[in-house]
């Protein structure tokens, strides 16, 4: 069973539903979101800048192979 009934609710109305009375925060995720509908409607959660660099270095290999690979053709 879910613990909603025990979060604090907030008085901010879903852009889906548009509903207030079912909008929650939820501290262990950091989120508000409606019960109702799903929406998360505020995400507060601290964006990892150790995956930021490794996306970034994975962007940088897939376009350093495929200038390898496009180089080759033309030989």
């Amino acid at each position: 069973m879910s613990q909603e009934y025990t979060y604090p609710h907030v008085n901010i109305p879903c852009p889906e539903c548009k509903h207030t009375e079912y909008t929650v925060y939820d501290s262990h995720h950091s989120e508000t979101y409606c019960t109702k509908c799903g929406t998360v409607l505020i995400d507060t959660t601290i964006f990892s800048i150790t995956q930021y660099l490794a996306n970034e270095e994975y962007k940088n290999k897939f376009i350093r192979n495929l200038w390898k690979k496009h180089t080759k053709q033309k030989e």
